[in-house]
């Protein structure tokens, strides 16, 4: 058994919340002391992997006397070795964990060839080269390979904050510094880059509006009152409201890129197509087309990066604002807009759907509690569509309905 198991099973013991920094500014000695100790002694996730005591007091004696009043009955079966250095120095500490941390990101990177941004796109999100309908399933094969990379350069940024201003103290000489910090900026830009061109930069404004409709589900409260307005748009919102100018606003190393601009736009679309598509599938299917070609159009080399970065955010502000397609003057609203897409444009069709919903749809039929409730839409969709009402259509067409706000 190592000893981290029994100092584990130890301070687990302790109710008080864990803590990562603990300043001693009054005296505290015997159980008081080692609780104290110990809130920050607990690791509770990927984020922290030790604590910080800063000692005012000049207790460091009462706390190795406090530690060892307490430990020493669970410490007698163990070697003198394995006990020491349960407290530890923390600049040395610092600079092994420091290079445990940059030799764990170079091992996962040194397999890439060439160390190029080519190369890196390719190894951990696809191939220039790839087919465009398997690129997706290439993004998803290599799906664990850039968590793995940003765990460790994150667990790398965050040892090098840990010393960042005593490198000289842990033995770096100003040279071995300076290219430690130039390894730090790199893997981290690389990070945020691989996660722009992925798509797996979390856009929190994708989930507004299902995280609305739980809350307005699930929690009652008094109007809110309005402080500040902050400008939380997502990065495609940014782009639709200032056009070319939000590239600016892209980390440095991407906005100097045309290539990587582009695949910048063309991911964050790609993942907002997939997640919207339930909602309106023959729209975002159109939309997925009509990428995929402009995406064919800057690969065949037919126009340059700079004119295809012009033409998505032409795309992206035709999306945001609706004006990608036209719909007859008697289509409305957003939840017809959608029966008109999904209906194959018939206009006739789509009114006589919307109607059926709007008259037969009462509280609850979304959740089907009771189950008459939305049998009773799904019917009145299949009268309306002359189908019967197991019809595959009519089933998708019932789904896509749940989705719309207005029904």
């Amino acid at each position: 058994m190592k000893l981290l198991i029994v100092v584990d099973k130890l301070l687990t013991g302790f109710d008080a919340p864990p803590a990562t920094y603990l300043y001693i500014d009054k005296s505290m000695r015997d159980h008081g002391l080692f609780q104290a100790i110990c809130r920050v002694n607990r690791v509770n996730g990927e984020e922290k992997d030790f604590g910080y005591i800063f000692d005012y007091q000049d207790l460091f004696q009462s706390i190795t006397s406090s530690i060892e009043d307490y430990t020493s009955e669970a410490f007698d079966g163990y070697e003198q070795e394995d006990v020491n250095g349960l407290l530890s120095n923390r600049l040395e500490e610092g600079k092994k964990s420091l290079e445990e941390a940059l030799q764990a990101v170079v091992t996962l990177c040194e397999t890439v060839y060439p160390q190029t941004r080519e190369g890196f796109f390719a190894w951990f999100v696809y191939s220039e080269t790839t087919p465009a309908e398997l690129q997706t399933q290439e993004m998803e094969t290599n799906a664990e390979k850039r968590e793995k990379l940003y765990r460790f350069v994150n667990q790398f940024v965050r040892r090098y904050l840990d010393v960042a201003n005593e490198m000289q103290k842990i033995g770096y000489s100003a040279d071995e510094s300076r290219k430690i910090k130039e390894q730090v900026d790199f893997y981290n830009d690389l990070k945020d880059e691989i996660k722009l061109k992925s798509g797996d930069a979390l856009d929190t404004k994708m989930y507004d509006p299902a995280m609305r409709q739980l809350i307005d589900a699930y929690v009652r409260a008094e109007d809110s009152e309005t402080l500040f307005n902050f400008d939380d748009v997502s990065f495609l919102d940014l782009v639709a409201m200032e056009g070319k100018n939000a590239i600016g606003k892209l980390p440095k190393n991407i906005r100097d890129n045309f290539q990587s601009v582009a695949e910048a736009l063309q991911a964050n679309m790609r993942k907002v197509f997939i997640y919207e598509r339930p909602n309106n599938p023959a729209y975002y299917d159109k939309l997925s087309d009509i990428l995929q070609k402009l995406i064919d159009e800057v690969r065949q080399g037919r126009i340059t990066y700079r004119e295809h970065i012009g033409k998505l955010i032409e795309l992206i502000q035709q999306h945001k604002n609706r004006t990608q397609f036209s719909y007859p003057a008697s289509i409305t609203s957003d939840a017809m807009r959608v029966l008109y897409d999904n209906l194959n444009n018939d206009e006739e069709l789509t009114l006589k759907v919307h109607n059926a919903i709007i008259t037969n749809a009462m509280d609850g039929w979304k959740d089907g509690t009771p189950p008459q409730k939305t049998k009773k839409v799904r019917l009145a969709i299949a009268q309306a569509m002359k189908l019967d009402a197991s019809d595959e259509k009519v089933i998708n067409l019932l789904t896509i309905a749940k989705n719309q706000p207005e029904y």
